[in-house]
């Protein structure tokens, strides 16, 4: 095992320096195709192109993969859906979400010169392990939100700045409250992106105070795909250990 490294820095040199992939762009990077329809786990007030599929999986740190599909139907209009399989890597026995896990966005206001893009949306996707004898996720679902999106120009390229406002139905109704967030997105290359997102966590009485900040870089392989690498919870606000969970993801635009 001692040898598999330089393996794979040697197969990581060769993909960055095949001429296929130096024009391919996905949702991250300078040269970016589509917009980033997430900071983290929360929403952006970004919605695929009309006519196009997105499919979205996510390999979490405690063996539970997501997969999550949508269709734009219409230039504003995103309809999307999907479920989450515990322990699928692992040695424990496999489950599903058993609550339904949808997501809608309709953008209200496209960006311009001084103002930012407006969504409206609706999401049920959680993050972390799904309980399934408490019907629950690790993270509260965004629930009904409203998330604006600004990108801007400086020396160091493309900054996007994103926010939102939240109220999840995930809690019981006592322990229900509005939460906001907020995130930034900054293009280091023409492919690479780097992301940052704070959850206030408002509507959560299980864990700490301080907030959920999460981290995640983005690299676009071919066109239309883009890799993810997230690291959650620098706070540790919902860890039950020291270590800093690390998930990896892969998003796919198909335009139809």
């Amino acid at each position: 095992m001692r040898h598999t490294k330089p393996l794979y820095f040697l197969l990581l040199f060769l993909l960055l320096s095949n001429p296929f992939f130096a024009f391919s762009q996905g949702t991250s990077g300078e040269n970016a195709l589509f917009e980033s329809r997430s900071i983290v786990d929360l929403p952006t007030a970004g919605i695929a192109p009309k006519k196009s599929l997105t499919i979205y999986s996510l390999v979490r740190e405690n063996g539970s993969v997501l997969f999550e599909g949508s269709y734009s139907p219409f230039d504003d209009i995103q309809l999307g859906g999907g479920y989450v399989l515990n322990n699928l890597i692992g040695t424990e026995d496999v489950t599903a979400s058993i609550i339904p896990l949808i997501h809608t966005k309709w953008r209200l206001l496209n960006e311009r010169k001084y103002t930012p893009a407006i969504t409206l949306g609706f999401s049920t996707f959680g993050r972390g392990k799904f309980e399934q004898t408490k019907k629950e996720f690790q993270t509260n679902s965004p629930g009904v939100y409203i998330a604006l999106s600004k990108e801007w120009k400086w020396s160091v390229g493309s900054l996007s700045t994103h926010g939102g406002i939240n109220f999840s139905f995930d809690p019981e109704q006592v322990n229900r409250n509005p939460n906001y967030y907020f995130g930034l997105e900054q293009a280091l290359s023409s492919r690479l992106s780097v992301l940052l997102e704070y959850n206030a966590m408002l509507d959560e009485t299980r864990y700490s105070s301080k907030g959920l900040l999460n981290t995640a870089f983005r690299f676009s392989i071919i066109k239309g795909v883009t890799l993810e690498f997230q690291l959650r919870d620098i706070f540790k606000s919902t860890s039950q250990n020291n270590t800093i969970p690390r998930n990896i993801g892969l998003d796919f635009v198909l335009p139809l």
